[in-house]
């Protein structure tokens, strides 16, 4: 189903700009959040992450720039994957915070490792705070 949005250079502007001085992200209008703001919000937020590149690349000291394009290009393309897997995770667990679930399966915090594969499917390794096996 088609998603309709809206951009203003304005307010991604603010926000990037919150984000990189480490302000809080005001609401982009008096009426507070719509549903329009929150989507810019989440792709500012999108493009800060992906500015930092591949976390696994960066904390070993290796820089994408020096792989060969193919080799780049498939990080590139796996982080890209992974990032929006872990995005989707962290939904799950917001929605099952409003619907009251969270405490029954997870302690207040938690900690996994998140990978992307073929057709969209996530896999999901506990690290910490998990009550069961269950991860997803």
């Amino acid at each position: 189903m088609p998603h309709v949005v809206r951009f203003s250079r304005e307010k991604a502007q603010r926000m990037l700009a919150a984000i990189s001085e480490g302000k809080p992200i005001q609401p982009p209008s008096p009426e507070g959040w719509t549903g329009f703001d929150m989507i810019a919000l989440a792709g500012v937020c999108f493009f800060a992450t992906m500015s930092h590149g591949p976390q696994s690349y960066s904390a070993q000291g290796v820089s994408t720039a020096k792989l060969g394009d193919e080799q780049r290009e498939a990080v590139e393309s796996t982080f890209f994957s992974e990032l929006h897997a872990a995005i989707e995770w962290h939904a799950n667990r917001a929605r099952e915070v409003d619907d009251g679930v969270f405490d029954d399966q997870f302690e207040p915090e938690l900690a996994a490792v998140i990978t992307s594969h073929e057709l969209g499917k996530m896999a999901v390794k506990p690290v910490e705070g998990f009550k069961s096996d269950d991860a997803s």
